[in-house]
């Protein structure tokens, strides 16, 4: 049996159709991304410019309050009262209290006066009635060791005698050298030494008032606690003592009056060193 032909073009349709079905069926074309928004160029500075500053940090902005402060309160006073003068006079008196502090250190018989005439004799009615609490604390404690009975045994130590002979001592120191600085300074016009008088008297009230309160107010305070106060009202007084007698001459070594010749006067003389050879007149 004979096939018939297919009619005229058949067979390139044929084969086009079976081309097509072996080749792979192609992707269709991926869609576009959208392309992201580009950011806008920054201003660059001009070359050879400065950096711009950054932006001030906290402890910037506290400074400049403060110092906004600062100004408003000094222009409250009148001209010529400004915040440079009172440092100065701040200064002043800072230099004036230094001085007296360091100067009497390089003479011994200010040093030892302060530790023998002052402290020692001075604090001899604390001493004494330091050493009666000790006396009877040692009797107690011996007669509680020898078993002696209740109504033997001796009073109690009381530490009250120790404390009142204390804060009666410093007052007293504190307020005479207040008073010396105050007759000593009281004619000059040094506006350093007239601060030196106001601190004394300032120095010493305090001492007055801790005084009082720890004498009248002894039950609110305990035995410690009474006693640092004591001691810190020692330092105090002898602080103004200090400070008063910096500049006695009574305490103070004598310079030699033949210091700038070289020597004593009238004393052997001495032979000098060098000659006139090689010199021609």
């Amino acid at each position: 049996m004979t096939e018939t032909p297919p009619p005229d073009g058949s067979d390139a349709d044929t084969a086009g159709t079976r081309a097509g079905a072996a080749a792979p069926v192609s992707a269709p074309p991926a869609a576009a991304t959208p392309v992201a928004d580009a950011e806008p160029p920054t201003a660059t500075a001009p070359v050879g410019s400065p950096p711009p500053a950054p932006p001030p940090g906290r402890a910037t902005r506290l400074r400049r309050t403060v110092a906004g402060w600062r100004a408003g309160f000094w222009r409250r006073f009148p001209a010529g009262v400004g915040e440079a003068r009172a440092r100065r006079h701040w200064g002043e008196l800072g230099s004036e209290v230094v001085e007296r502090f360091v100067a009497p250190l390089f003479h011994p018989t200010f040093v030892l006066y302060l530790l023998s005439g002052v402290i020692l004799l001075g604090g001899v009615p604390v001493a004494l009635e330091w050493v009666r609490y000790l006396l009877a604390q040692h009797a107690l404690e011996s007669a509680v060791a020898a078993r002696v009975s209740a109504t033997d045994l001796p009073a109690l130590p009381s530490f009250e005698p120790v404390l009142t002979a204390l804060h009666t001592f410093y007052p007293a120191l504190a307020w005479s050298s207040a008073m010396q600085i105050n007759f000593a300074e009281a004619k000059t016009d040094d506006r350093a030494r007239k601060s030196l008088r106001a601190l004394a008297f300032v120095l010493a009230t305090v001492t007055l008032l801790m005084s009082i309160l720890l004498n009248a107010a002894r039950p609110l305070f305990t035995e410690d606690g009474s006693l640092r106060f004591g001691l810190l009202g020692v330092l105090m007084a002898v602080v103004l003592w200090w400070l008063a007698n910096a500049r006695e001459q009574t305490f103070l070594e004598p310079l030699s009056g033949d210091a700038p010749l070289g020597g004593d006067a009238d004393g052997p003389a001495e032979e000098l060193s060098g000659g006139v050879e090689g010199f021609a007149t």
